[in-house]
């Protein structure tokens, strides 16, 4: 089966957006460990005989929409993508960039929120209990922001990042019958 690939404009304006803002080095290591988080995903639903219909590329990253697994199947599929990241930096001696690169997106991806693999993998683990779960890590990560911002004086980037996850992390994107990698 074809896996039909959509990539959003708002992703090469993205890109073109980073280009100003990030030496190319950096961006191509970016893109490098992004591509390798999706062929892990990619491989680990090929793996388990499913499906990849689609995968869309957009501002908020990659998903893939694929045939129904079971949780066991879906489980591994999407923590594949963060682990395989993160065996891209047993190579760090040789593409440190790309190996740093994509242990962040690893660390992140792992979040517990229901856009990224993180929140995707609990909620396969305990179902409907994810979004309490997901409420009490943020609002644990928000007190945690503010005290980074006025107690220790960092600036209104880290509530800033985490008024980002609170917006992001209003909808659940799997549902009943279908999954999506991230």
């Amino acid at each position: 089966m074809r896996t039909k690939i959509d990539i959003r404009p708002n992703t090469y304006i993205h890109i073109v957006l980073l280009l100003f803002f990030v030496p190319l080095k950096w961006l191509f290591a970016w893109l490098l460990a992004a591509g390798f988080h999706e062929v892990c995903h990619w491989l680990a639903v090929r793996l388990c005989d499913g499906d990849v219909y689609s995968i869309t590329f957009g501002l908020g990253g990659a998903k893939m929409k694929c045939s129904p697994m079971s949780n066991k199947k879906r489980l591994f599929a999407v923590l594949s993508g963060p682990i395989g990241g993160l065996f891209l930096v047993l190579f760090a001696r040789w593409i440190p960039r790309t190996a740093l690169c994509s242990w962040l997106l690893s660390v992140y991806n792992l979040l517990p929120f229901s856009h990224l693999d993180g929140g995707n993998a609990l909620k396969i683990l305990v179902g409907e209990k994810a979004f309490f779960l997901q409420r009490i890590f943020l609002i644990l990560l928000s007190i945690g922001a503010v005290y980074v911002s006025l107690v220790l004086r960092f600036g209104i980037l880290p509530l800033g990042i985490v008024g980002i996850l609170w917006l992001k992390n209003r909808n659940t994107p799997c549902k009943q019958g279908t999954c999506k990698v991230q």
